[in-house]
């Protein structure tokens, strides 16, 4: 899940809607279950918040 929701919040901020992106990327950062996907996509979420 939080790999999809992590491509959903990059194609809003290439889309220039920046601040539902930036809220789909806290959501990324904030998910707490743990899966592959979810560790690949987390820090890149983080990253991208700051």
């Amino acid at each position: 899940m939080a790999f999809i929701k992590y491509q959903l919040a990059l194609a809003h901020d290439e889309a220039g809607n920046t601040d539902k992106a930036r809220d789909i990327f806290q959501e990324v950062a904030d998910y707490q279950f743990v899966s592959a996907g979810t560790a690949l996509v987390r820090p890149a979420a983080i990253a991208k918040l700051q």
